[in-house]
């Protein structure tokens, strides 16, 4: 008990210093655990450095499809269209030309509103064309 008088500790001192360091390495075992179990389960997702759709990007989908992907209404104007990710850029989808529709205003609103609607597929709307 020496080391204890030279340092001017207690018993008491000395378990409650104990425990709490045991108590530390407990949490960070804990936080190491439920990190890792929930990275596991929500991966990260590597999101490509610019959310925004460049405007050359958007001329070049203008080029090919100057009406609404939905419901055919035509535009006069590149500025005119919406741009929409198909694949949510929050879920990884990239701002590359095979990602992006071009959307009326009401259609765009009407995927990101309350409302249901099913986006169709690549397939579908070629068979329409």
């Amino acid at each position: 008990m020496k080391i204890l008088e030279n340092q001017n500790l207690t018993i008491k001192d000395f378990m409650i210093t104990f425990v709490v360091a045991g108590q530390k390495k407990i949490i960070a075992l804990r936080r190491d655990i439920l990190i890792k179990e929930f990275l596991a389960k929500f991966p990260i997702a590597e999101l490509d450095d610019k959310r925004q759709i460049a405007d050359e990007d958007k001329i070049a989908i203008f080029a090919t499809k100057k009406t609404c992907e939905l419901c055919n209404c035509d535009f006069k104007d590149y500025k005119d269209a919406e741009y929409h990710h198909k694949e949510r850029y929050a879920d990884g989808g990239r701002s590359k030309i095979e990602n992006i529709m071009i959307l009326c205003t009401k259609c765009h609103d009407r995927i990101h509103g309350n409302s249901e609607l099913e986006i169709p597929t690549e397939e579908e709307i070629s068979e329409e064309d």
